[in-house]
């Protein structure tokens, strides 16, 4: 994975799951995500006070109280002199002791299910196992109550795809309202699967036919290991994209084709505190494609750009990049 889905805010978590979540991606059962896609509009209706929708159960998620409650074991890390190989351990076996505490763990499977439903196989056989926003209020509410092959399949679902959850990984940071300084050069590549890549070092043979020559070469390997392997990988890739798209994080710049820098470009700008400060090296288009100018426009509007300086790779500073690709060097005040 290029981008580690995951929730950035616990505040997320009362909201409920997107419904966006269950678009019919590969492999997913049309049928099946619609009905879940109803059941869970249902119940985002119930929790917005927009029906009386016969559900009984609501919470009021206080995420300030749980940021500050990991925030002071974290700082109990911290305060850990690292000189020599037993404070490392110390350190090493107090991290793992904070991981394992039932407080962390039920904020790191609630986090787990909400994200999960982005990147599920809807079949008829896995249908049981999906997590809607009732399952995930009902978790947060009474976790001992919770259907275990909901919450194993999620645990499971985060490992796999190696989800990362902000305010969990950094609680003394949130604390805080964000970090003071974030630094970052990150990979500028576009989610999606592509056919003719992917089948390059497999199968040369498809990987140059073209068009539809080429899907149906890959249809006749339908019951193949190969086969299965990438529908499992395209079903992966379309589950981010999804989750960029759907899971409201990134709104001021998932309009279009995805490409990872947007994404880590907007991560850095909400994640700065408001005394901080951000910095990224980024195409720069950033500030001229029409389907990032939102989050451009909010920079400027708010008083939030610092500075663009823009250059192309003529001395081939990046030697795997063309001299005709323009960069920019972009920095953010903080909110």
């Amino acid at each position: 994975m290029l981008f580690r889905s995951g929730v950035t805010y616990l505040s997320v978590l009362e909201k409920g799951i997107p419904n966006d979540a269950y678009y019919p991606i590969t492999s997913n059962d049309k049928a099946i995500c619609l009905k879940l896609k109803k059941d869970n509009q249902r119940y985002l209706k119930f929790l917005e006070g927009k029906a009386d929708t016969g559900f009984q159960q609501t919470l009021k998620f206080e995420e300030k109280q749980q940021v500050h409650m990991f925030s002071t074991d974290y700082h109990q890390l911290e305060d850990i002199n690292q000189d020599d190989v037993e404070a490392v351990k110390q350190v090493k076996t107090k991290f793992v002791q904070l991981r394992n505490e039932p407080s962390w763990f039920k904020d790191w499977t609630a986090c787990n299910l909400w994200t999960a439903a982005f990147f599920f196989h809807y079949t008829p056989e896995n249908e049981k196992s999906a997590s809607t926003s009732e399952h995930l209020i009902s978790f947060l509410s009474n976790p001992s109550a919770a259907y275990a092959p909901i919450v194993g399949k999620a645990n499971s679902l985060s490992i796999e795809h190696n989800f990362f959850h902000w305010a969990l990984e950094f609680p003394d940071v949130f604390e805080q309202g964000g970090f003071d300084v974030m630094l970052g050069n990150p990979p500028w590549e576009s989610v999606q699967l592509e056919e003719k890549q992917y089948f390059e070092n497999k199968i040369p043979e498809i990987s140059r036919l073209k068009g539809n020559e080429r899907k149906e070469a890959i249809k006749k390997l339908k019951g193949t290991e190969l086969y299965a392997e990438f529908i499992n990988d395209k079903h992966a890739i379309e589950s981010q994209v999804s989750f960029i798209r759907g899971s409201l994080r990134f709104e001021k710049t998932a309009s279009s084709k995805i490409n990872t820098y947007q994404c880590f470009t907007e991560l850095l700008y909400q994640l700065i505190n408001e005394r901080g400060r951000g910095g990224i090296i980024i195409p720069l288009g950033i500030v001229t494609e029409e389907s990032t100018n939102e989050l451009f426009i909010d920079a400027i509007s708010k008083n939030r750009l610092h500075s663009i300086v823009g250059f192309e790779n003529e001395e081939f500073l990046f030697k795997n990049v063309a001299n005709v690709v323009k960069f920019c060097l972009l920095t953010f005040f903080g909110n």
